[in-house]
């Protein structure tokens, strides 16, 4: 363009310029190659040539452009005409230069400005031109951003047709279902979906075809590569073209089928729990750190009586509890739980009966309280029903056991009776002879008086043994005195039998909190069960020892037998057990004797690091409160 101008003006130089403010750009020239020149003469054409152009015949007589001859400049003729916008903005000049000075000729004027327009007008398209080639550019990267956020996005993004075939599918079908979206193109919805999904889908959709409807959201089982099914969210609306006809619809397709599987086992825990809860004997409750009832399982209301209304209309409390002290303690233990601990009140109900209730509380971080109850009615009933059986059972062993000292006890009291007899005898003789003497009858009387004393004492332990001892209060008891009333029974039937018995020396005054009556009565089995075991030995013998430190006392009671084998040992202290002939033993012994020594806070077992059979008991001298 710029040499056109040239060929058109004759001249040497031509410069097509653009400038903003201070900012020159030189965009095309011929016969000048000095920026500065070319600077100055663009300043100088942008500021003076108006609409129709600027023409200084001799440029080194015009005041304000003496500066080109001191740049060096050999010009002397400047023609210039504007570079004007569609909207009459002037951007730029198209200058023609000469090194002479010289008139331009009209025809030469009209020129240039024709070819300025071309030159606006090719900047334009240019521009234009450019401007189209950065929105496709623009337009194609948005694309691949777009593509590359579809491709790599875990949900499906899909486009169906009006008939519900597939038009799109994105890379994660193949991801979440295992199916080529290539090849399920041109297949419809319906044949991935679950039959039982397939009637409401559709019906949906032509919803959503109809207009009726704006989006379409559920949760549908499709099928995945292998036939198993996955629970799928679908998001869905319909699709127009330019003239708002429905041609299909698009949406997302989202994978929840471990979220579904999870809030299903949710579900199901969920149900389980509260079947568990609104079956289950125990009372559940809720209370808030006031006491108010919040929320009651139906075991609650069905055997208290209150709703979980009326709990929370009430103060339930004064109603279970109508004694102030009694409600109080209750209170303390809600607001002061401890783990496992458990406590027993006595509780009313809404139509007035009184029922023994156990209860536990566990309070809860946001300050409220769980209590859980049960009536032990029943519990208390039975529990009554095994202390009677027991004491029956206790009874029979003793009886059992006094079968077995009956004979040695019968000899016990033959003994002294015969003494009796002798002397009333030899009174009487002596009377008939007339040589009866006082001193004779007190001497005699004497003898008779100890005799009785001797077979009252016998007597009195077997009274003190026949009788229950279960309910006596813990008292402080003499060993000593344990033992010999003990030994009383059963030393007639060991030296009658030949089995040597021997007690180890102690101190005959230790002293221990117990049921007297209780210990005789284990120790009286634990020596006739030895008894029974070694009496038929070559060389029997039977041998109790005490020994004590400053908190326990331990009895042993050993025997000359050679100790009882593992698979009988396991089994010894079980009721019913017994390893005696039959008719001899009820098997109740050991286990009674045991559940007795526990209640003392101590322990019965077979020492079985000992060479022979060695029972030992141990019991706390002082009983824990």
């Amino acid at each position: 363009m710029v040499l056109l101008a040239a060929q058109l003006c004759q001249a040497p130089t031509a410069l097509l310029s653009f400038v903003d403010g201070e900012q020159v750009w030189v965009k095309a020239q011929v016969g000048s190659d000095s920026a500065a020149v070319n600077r100055s003469i663009a300043l100088f054409a942008q500021t003076h040539c108006d609409s129709q152009g600027l023409i200084v015949e001799d440029l080194w007589s015009h005041p304000q452009l003496a500066e080109l001859k001191a740049l060096g400049s050999g010009h002397r003729f400047l023609a210039v005409v504007p570079l004007s916008s569609a909207d009459g903005l002037r951007l730029g000049t198209l200058s023609v230069l000469d090194v002479k000075p010289r008139r331009l000729l009209p025809s030469e004027l009209r020129g240039l400005q024709a070819l300025a327009r071309q030159s606006m007008a090719q900047a334009e398209q240019v521009k234009s031109l450019r401007e189209q080639q950065r929105r496709a550019e623009n337009l194609f990267e948005r694309k691949m951003i777009f593509r590359s956020l579809i491709e790599n996005l875990q949900e499906i993004i899909f486009q169906t047709d009006r008939a519900g075939r597939w038009t799109y599918l994105s890379p994660a079908w193949f991801d979440v279902l295992g199916h080529s979206p290539v090849e399920s193109l041109g297949r419809g919805f319906a044949d991935f979906i679950h039959p039982e999904d397939l009637v409401p889908t559709t019906e949906q959709f032509q919803r959503l075809l109809n207009g009726d409807q704006e989006d379409f959201r559920s949760q549908l089982r499709y099928r995945a590569s292998d036939h198993s099914y996955k629970w799928i969210e679908v998001y869905a609306r319909a699709t127009a073209d330019a003239s708002g006809v429905s041609i299909g619809t698009s949406g997302i397709l989202r994978d929840i089928h471990a979220k579904w599987i999870s809030e299903d086992r949710l579900r199901q825990e969920k149900e389980k729990l509260e079947t568990i809860v609104n079956n289950i004997p125990l009372f559940l409750s809720i209370y808030d750190e006031q006491g108010h009832m919040e929320w009651a399982n139906p075991a609650f209301e069905q055997s208290l009586g209150w709703t979980i209304q009326e709990g929370q209309e009430i103060d339930l409390f004064t109603q279970y509890y109508p004694d102030p002290a009694k409600r109080q303690e209750v209170i303390n233990f809600m607001r002061n739980p401890r783990r496992n601990d458990w406590m027993t009140f006595d509780t009313h109900t809404k139509d007035g009966r009184v029922i023994p209730t156990s209860w536990m509380n566990v309070r809860l971080s946001n300050g409220r309280c769980i209590g859980i109850g049960q009536d032990i009615s029943t519990q208390r009933r039975q529990e009554k029903l095994i202390r009677e059986q027991q004491a029956k059972i206790v009874a029979a062993a003793k009886m059992s056991s006094l079968g077995e000292m009956a004979g040695g006890v019968a000899h016990e009291i033959n003994n002294p009776l015969t003494i009796i007899l002798g002397k009333t005898q030899i009174l009487k003789q002596l009377a008939l002879l007339g040589e009866l003497r006082p001193q004779d009858i007190t001497d005699a009387c004497a003898k008779i008086d100890a005799t009785v004393g001797r077979i009252a004492k016998i007597i009195s332990g077997l009274k003190s043994f026949a009788r229950d001892g279960s309910l006596d209060p813990f008292e402080k008891a003499n060993l000593g005195h344990i033992l010999r009333e003990t030994l009383s029974f059963c030393e007639e039937r060991f030296r009658n039998n030949r089995v040597p018995l021997t007690v180890k020396p102690f101190d005959e005054n230790l002293e221990l909190d117990c049921r007297s009556v209780q210990i005789s009565q284990v120790l009286l089995n634990l020596l006739n069960n030895a008894f029974d075991a070694v009496v038929k030995d070559p060389d029997p013998w039977v041998q109790l020892e005490v020994k004590y430190d400053q908190h326990f006392l331990e009895i042993t009671v050993e025997d000359s037998g050679s100790g009882i084998p593992g698979p009988i040992r396991e089994k010894i202290m079980q009721p019913f057990f017994t390893t005696k002939e039959s008719g001899k033993g009820t098997g109740l012994g050991l286990s009674l004797s045991q559940a007795l020594i526990e209640s003392h806070q101590g322990t019965l077992d077979l020492d079985s690091s000992a060479k022979n059979t060695r029972f030992r008991i141990r019991v706390p001298k002082q009983q824990r409160s």
